[in-house]
């Protein structure tokens, strides 16, 4: 069977992961359906032949009509602002749930892809990463109708990020930010990687119930040094480090707490958020055993940083 003959529903499509996987998996062939909250965020694909079907993760209805006859599903919608585990649960928890007793309902189970993230080993850490964990678990409940599989990448960057992108700003301005301890290490994957492994799931298939940490294959992971080096060697220019002290940051993400709920919105940059920076191991498992099958990433931060920033 073709790739062209498949549809492929995705949540998050307007997100900074799912319009990367969202536009790859249609110049490829495949036929998309994506779920629409805001219909004015879509125009972006205007040019590309998907279907669209407009409501929420809550609305069981929309949901039925997003997965109906459909080959996979694709859940990129998430949310990584938030307070309260509350904050997180509508996209990380509660729409999964909602997801998955759809697919249940169904005459035809589509495989099922959850794009999580490697904060979710580490459920205790943050209520972000509670939430990621909690969504993971559900999948556990659904696997005798569900042939699901799940994707934790590294901090991903690229065009479009607006998490990390102004930390890559402060690189190429000659400033490298160490948020944690010197020997601290962790992995990093570019968004557009991330979509090459979606796109290879597809074609390939894994495992029944298999949990892939994806990074960009940079052994043992970066250290703060590592990334001043590259930066100055891509933007041909100085870095300095500058460590920012963790009382600054618990500050920080303190007072970043009190101004959310001051302002109502969801902040970044929390007492969670903080204890996840300052982890010393965010470094994934990328041993044979624990990998996609014919997907080999191919833009390490050095490859990915130039791309960003249009740099031959």
């Amino acid at each position: 069977m073709t790739s062209n003959t498949k549809t492929v529903a995705i949540t998050g499509s307007t997100g900074f992961v799912g319009s990367t996987v969202t536009r790859l998996l249609a110049s490829q062939g495949w036929r998309i359906r994506m779920l629409v909250r805001n219909p004015n965020k879509a125009l972006q694909f205007s040019d590309l032949p998907i279907e669209y079907t407009h409501g929420t993760l809550s609305n069981l209805e929309s949901l039925a009509a997003l997965v109906e006859n459909s080959d996979a599903v694709i859940h990129c919608a998430g949310t990584v602002r938030g307070v309260t585990l509350s904050d997180f649960a509508d996209a990380n928890i509660i729409g999964i749930e909602n997801l998955l007793s759809t697919l249940a309902k169904q005459s035809k189970h589509p495989r099922f892809l959850l794009i999580s993230s490697l904060a979710a080993r580490m459920p205790d850490i943050s209520h972000y990463a509670k939430s990621k964990h909690l969504g993971e678990e559900i999948l556990y409940r659904y696997s005798s109708n569900v042939n699901w599989s799940i994707f934790r990448p590294a901090a991903i960057y690229g065009q479009g990020d607006r998490e990390l992108k102004p930390l890559l700003d402060l690189l190429q301005r000659g400033i490298s930010l160490q948020l944690s301890s010197t020997d601290s290490r962790f992995s990093l994957i570019h968004v557009d990687d991330v979509a090459q492994a979606v796109l290879q799931w597809l074609i390939n298939g894994t495992a029944e119930h298999e949990i892939i940490e994806l990074d960009d294959g940079f052994h043992g992971g970066y250290g703060w040094q590592t990334i001043a080096d590259i930066a100055a060697n891509v933007f041909q220019r100085p870095v300095r480090r500058l460590y920012m002290p963790l009382i600054m940051l618990k500050s920080l993400g303190i007072m970043s707490e009190f101004i959310a709920a001051a302002t109502q919105h969801s902040p970044m940059l929390t007492s969670g958020k903080v204890r996840e920076l300052v982890w010393h191991d965010w470094v994934c498992n990328n041993q044979p055993q624990n990998h996609l099958k014919n997907w080999e990433p191919v833009l390490q931060f050095e490859q990915g940083l130039r791309k960003l920033y249009s740099i031959a």
